[in-house]
């Protein structure tokens, strides 16, 4: 495969962040075709529609999306498509978990373009790239935490499902969302208690505020706190 004929998506909230992105993917493989989407929906709508992609690049922390649902839903709906995770937040825990989610490599936002260019290459050769972070990493320590256990809960959600989570997280009643799904709303009860017992919640609120304790800025302070670290926040490629 020559560069030029390289198809790449890049899914990323912030605008900024996608045209540097670009930018170093357009130095690098000259020719490239680049595809910017900046939601999981977006990103959903994309791989639907067909067609070849080489790499999609995924910010962990995709806007209103709980940590590593936006891996999960895209790897349930294009499992042969390579998925790079970028963070700005660069915690071992988080890297391990895309990584054990199947992503080709977990990217610091910390990095600098050379580095990236590098990164990426490497990847579009077929290999997977570790972060330097991941080489002293405890084994077993994405396992040991509270993130793992749901996560992996997250990993038994249909497509279905997810989309009633959706409509949960927003406050909709049962009737509300059968509607908008159409769906009779005695299948739609038995969608969310079937949300509920998955991700282990006892109500419709309680599953409204374990998504939203997932949520990657929560989750970074949470580290600093139990670390007493400086908040490890890119300044962008």
């Amino acid at each position: 495969m020559t560069k030029s004929s390289y198809r790449i998506l890049i899914a990323d909230s912030h605008p900024l962040f996608r045209g540097s992105l670009e930018n170093v993917i357009n130095a690098s493989f000259p020719g490239a075709e680049i595809i910017q989407v900046d939601t999981l929906a977006h990103t959903l709508r994309v791989l639907s529609e067909g067609g070849r992609y080489d790499l999609l690049i995924l910010d962990i922390s995709l806007r209103h999306l709980a940590c590593f649902e936006g891996l999960i839903r895209i790897r349930k709906q294009a499992m042969d498509l390579p998925v790079a995770v970028i963070s700005a937040f660069n915690f071992q825990h988080l890297a391990l978990g895309a990584l054990n989610l199947g992503a080709v490599g977990f990217i610091p936002k910390t990095v600098s373009s050379d580095e990236l260019a590098t990164i990426l290459q490497k990847i579009l050769n077929g290999q997977t790239y570790h972060p330097e972070m991941l080489e002293n990493a405890e084994k077993g320590l994405f396992e040991k935490t509270p993130l793992a256990k749901v996560t992996a809960a997250m990993r038994n959600l249909t497509k279905r499902q997810f989309e009633i989570l959706q409509k949960l997280r927003l406050g909709k009643s049962n009737k509300l969302i059968a509607k908008e799904l159409g769906l009779c709303e005695a299948t739609v009860k038995a969608h969310v208690s079937d949300v509920l017992d998955k991700l282990g919640a006892v109500s419709r609120t309680h599953v409204v505020a374990l998504m939203k304790e997932l949520e990657l800025t929560r989750i970074a302070a949470m580290e600093r706190q139990a670390f007493n670290q400086p908040q490890q926040l890119a300044q962008g490629v």
